[in-house]
């Protein structure tokens, strides 16, 4: 692509030109493709002029020979300079030193073969604006300590080395002294001033910057809306003040007055290439300032200052991303799951002219990075224009941060919003070809809905969205399916309540395949594909795959706690966590029933609520007469016939000031013969086989237009209620036990209404007995699991007396040494003397809990030496 160059020279400036080969058509057989041929237009009549020739200014001439490729300096007028080197592979560099002011030519770089003069590849010429004395190495520093203040009329004599460097010629730059306010002047390296090191910069000098003083330069020929870059070398003093002068200096670029950046520094800062972008509303000249900001004795040093425009000619782009896929934002009251990846990717862009790489930042600094929708659809509703990830009420569009530079290498970062497509991310550069990669935003863990077995699931009432938003974390699966197989447990009880069918379960929505909002699909392909429609709120909430939609039919509200207990119980072993269940209205105004729950499963960051000696003695003081102050009492009973232990379990609220509506068993064995107090009813509690009772007696009228319910059988404060039991063939070890508290939730308008609620309660939880995992321990072993159920019984007060322990514990040894002896009759002897005090203590210093775990655990080890 041809493209036109405006050339502007100033006094004393210095422009500097990259010219780089490039290969195109793919014809690198042709032995002229390597040569380049420079074309420039006649600024005044558009008129093409020839490859050798020559220009006349106002008051100078300049020529370009251009012989193969060879650039050589032809005539000049007096103080002008032209040099041409060589720079290899496929490139050269042209520097043109300039007295003239005010003139333009502009000009085109073509490739052409010299033996039909057909034009190969044509490329943009760069120009590269410098201020005089860029460096500030045209005025020699008289001063034999190194470094000069801009005089006041003193001299290197002075008490303050002084030199005028302002009234020299080609200085070009204004420096400001003043013996209020401070100073400006130059160092070399190594000055009594202590600049910085000077090694590995391009420069042998330095202005510095002490107090609040300024220099300046005006430069001319400025374009009207062009884009700029100013960049430059910036340190401090080597001082940290103990003398009274240090390097905590201030420093502010302006242009005409305006503050375009500010730099603050700290002492020991070494120089470090520093570059901002500006554009100027007006050609001409301009004034470029740099300003201390700091009263005082603080200093900083600046040089190699250099104004540039546009991107080097020939400049070729590459990007790659750090990982493709990230993260949607997540509303407020959200937690991110564990596991899931970062929000955010990272970017890096590099450079090369051919096949040489650009490790210059400031060559770089019209680079942009830039993030474009790939497959964004049309919604049908107002809140996201079609096509735009912009126009939404709430920051779902990903972002893209500054981009930082190092050695030539831009990198920015890349943060998530809240909706999951496909993107493009573009590096862009004026007069190079953009780098583009593509990038997945959605998030990783999310799998479709699956069922264990056929028929669990019914997804036919979905017609908005058909085979799209059922996707959900591996727990959601889990979930729904152990759901959907306890309704099926449960439809004898509920049939015999008059409940409509709920098998197959049915699923109104999950999340995208990739998650985020539902505002808009994603389906794995391009946009709202295959017949898929766009989504519509109010599905604000699915954005992670934990919220689930389960259809509702008419039903009464002991129908609904039945359903209850069969969503809560999959999250009640082997660690009790709250669920958030949301009756909600249709999306329809005109709706007033619930038409579905919507379900959002708890996170692994949940975290259940012990019980706390304090709250317990509070409550118990407040409990009826003859209410236990312990909120769980365990007895067990070992029937010899069925080789089967029995457990009984009463439960006691004097841990709430809520009712208690759901009480769970954590262990990991089957259980058989369960009871359940009137109103109550249970079954198996998550995967791993606790058990979960839950008060379902209500109201047996059909009543959608409310809330989730309260049953009458809940356990209110100061309450308690027994008659909890099953039967297992293991011992019992301690256990832990959860506590579902009632919190009431209103039937819902829509989702935007759970994100104002607060998360639901978490269970309490405390410790009681229950069956172990097994018995196959060897009877050392066994008798260790027996001290230590003695050690923790006393831990949580089912022992209260420490000498009970010691005894015990003697006895314990007494088996201890009959086992190493290898005389298994002493050992059960030995343990019949420990059961007959487990027995001689029960109901004194030892509660039923502690009776049941060394006893029955005793008596198992004994009938198996």
């Amino acid at each position: 692509m041809a493209m036109l160059l405006a050339w502007r020279k100033a006094a004393f400036s210095l422009i500097t030109v990259l010219l780089v080969q490039t290969v195109a058509f793919g014809q690198v057989d042709d032995p002229w493709l390597g040569i380049w041929q420079a074309v420039f237009v006649d600024g005044n009549t558009g008129a093409t002029l020839s490859s050798t020739v020559t220009i006349t200014f106002g008051n100078g001439t300049y020529c370009w020979s251009i012989p193969n490729s060879t650039y050589v300096p032809c005539g000049s007028a007096a103080g002008n300079q032209m040099i041409a080197t060589a720079v290899a592979p496929g490139g050269f560099l042209v520097t043109v030193y300039s007295t003239l002011s005010g003139d333009t030519i502009t000009g085109t770089l073509a490739q052409r073969r010299p033996s039909d003069g057909f034009i190969v590849d044509t490329s943009t010429i760069t120009l590269t604006r410098l201020p005089v004395n860029l460096n500030f190495s045209s005025v020699a520093i008289s001063c034999g300590n190194g470094y000069a203040y801009q005089s006041l009329g003193g001299s290197c004599a002075s008490q303050v080395p002084q030199q005028d460097f302002n009234g020299t010629s080609g200085f070009g730059w204004v420096l400001e002294n003043s013996t209020s306010r401070g100073g400006n002047g130059l160092t070399r390296p190594g000055g009594a001033f202590i600049p910085p090191a000077f090694n590995g910069v391009p420069f042998a000098r330095a202005a510095f910057l002490q107090g609040l003083v300024t220099m300046s330069q005006s430069i001319p020929g400025f374009i009207a809306g062009e884009k700029y870059v100013l960049s430059f070398y910036l340190g401090s003093r080597y001082a940290n003040g103990s003398n009274g002068y240090d390097g905590n200096q201030s420093v502010a670029a302006e242009l005409d007055g305006q503050v375009l950046k500010t730099w603050t520094l700290a002492s020991f800062t070494p120089f470090t290439l520093q570059t901002v972008s500006f554009s100027v509303s007006t050609g001409g000249t301009h004034t470029l300032s740099f300003v201390g900001l700091m009263s005082g004795d603080h200093t900083a040093f600046l040089s190699h200052v250099e104004i540039k425009t546009s991107t080097p000619l020939g400049l070729q782009l590459k990007l790659s991303l750090d990982h493709n896929i990230i993260n949607p934002g997540v509303p407020a009251n959200y937690s991110i799951p564990n596991g899931i990846v970062a929000g955010q990717a990272r970017a890096t862009v590099t450079a090369a002219h051919g096949s040489n790489p650009v490790t210059d930042c400031s060559q770089l600094a019209n680079v942009t990075v830039s993030l474009a929708a790939a497959d964004i659809p049309a919604p049908t509703h107002a809140h996201l224009s079609p096509g735009s990830v912009d126009n939404v009420p709430y920051p779902i569009h990903p972002t893209v941060g500054d981009l930082s530079c190092s050695n030539g290498t831009i990198q920015t970062t890349i943060t998530a919003g809240q909706l999951s497509f496909e993107a493009i991310v573009k590096a862009s550069a004026p007069g190079a070809s953009d780098a583009v990669q593509p990038l997945r935003i959605g998030l990783t863990n999310l799998q479709p809905l699956f069922s264990i077995s056929p028929g669990v699931f019914d997804v036919s009432g979905i017609t908005s969205h058909p085979g799209n938003g059922f996707s959900g974390t591996p727990g959601m699966n889990a979930f729904l399916n152990i759901a959907a197989f306890n309704i099926s447990v449960t439809q004898p009880l509920t049939a015999s309540l008059s409940c409509p069918n709920l098998f197959p379960m049915p699923i109104q929505g999950i999340s995208l395949q990739s998650g985020g909002l539902f505002d808009a699909c994603w389906n794995g392909g391009r946009s709202c594909t295959n017949g898929l429609s766009p989504f519509a709120p109010p599905h604000v909430s699915h954005r992670t795959g934990n919220d689930v939609d389960i259809g509702l039919k008419s039903m009464s509200d002991v129908c609904k706690l039945a359903l209850q207990l069969s969503i809560e119980a999959p999250f009640q072993a082997p660690v009790p966590f709250a669920v958030g269940i949301y009756p909600e209205k249709a999306a329809s105004p005109d709706h007033t029933t619930a038409t579905h729950w919507h379900v959002r499963i708890p996170y692994s960051s949940t975290v259940a609520t012990p019980l706390t000696s304090g709250k317990t003695q509070k409550l118990a003081a407040v409990a009826s007469a003859g209410t236990p102050n312990r909120p769980v009492l365990a007895n067990t009973a070992f029937d010899q016939t069925t080789s089967q232990y029995k457990y009984f379990y009463s439960i006691a609220n004097v841990v709430s000031e809520k009712p208690i509506d759901g009480f769970s068993l954590q262990f990991d064995q089957f259980v058989s013969l369960p009871t359940n107090p009137h109103g109550w009813f249970g079954i198996a509690a998550g995967s791993s086989q606790g058990w979960y009772w839950r008060a379902i007696a209500a109201s047996s009228q059909v009543n959608d237009t409310g809330g989730l319910p309260l049953s009458t059988a809940a356990m209110q404060p100061g309450e308690k209620i027994g008659g909890f039991s099953f039967e297992n063939p293991l011992p019992p070890t301690i256990r832990s036990f959860g506590f579902h508290t009632f919190t009431a939730v209103p039937l819902l308008d829509s989702e935007f209404d759970i994100e104002k609620l607060s998360p639901p309660a978490s269970p309490i939880t405390g410790f009681t007995i229950g069956p172990r995992s097994n018995t196959s321990l060897s009877p050392t072993a066994y008798l260790d699991d027996i001290a230590a159920l003695i050690a923790q019984a006393f831990s949580h007060g089912w022992i209260d007396n420490s000498g009970i322990v010691t005894s015990l514990g003697q006895k314990l040894q007494a088996v201890r040494r009959a086992l190493t002896r290898g005389n298994a009759k002493e050992a059960a002897n030995k343990l019949t003397a420990f059961m007959q005090e487990v027995e001689a203590q029960q109901g004194k210093h030892l509660t039923s809990e502690a009776y049941a775990l060394l006893f029955f655990n005793a008596q198992y080890l004994r009938a198996h030496l």
